[in-house]
């Protein structure tokens, strides 16, 4: 049993991870008009990027610590 919580914690990290990423990604863009780029940062999309990767770090390390002890 512990050994599929574990499982499942790991998975669910992987995923928080990616998702973190991804937003992470999409937070800011960028335009260019006659050769001067203008871009623009969305921080509270930033710090929730953030947050899911620290919660997806966070899970992966519990996972893990189930599944080394015994």
């Amino acid at each position: 049993m512990k050994n599929l919580f574990s499982i499942l914690l790991i998975l669910a990290g992987l995923g928080l991870g990616i998702y973190g990423i991804t937003k992470y990604g999409d937070s800011g863009s960028s335009v260019e008009i006659a050769g001067i780029e203008l871009s623009a940062k969305n921080e509270s999309r930033q710090q929730q990027a953030f947050l899911f990767m620290g919660l997806g770090l966070v899970s992966i390390a519990g996972g893990l610590y189930l599944m080394k002890r015994k």
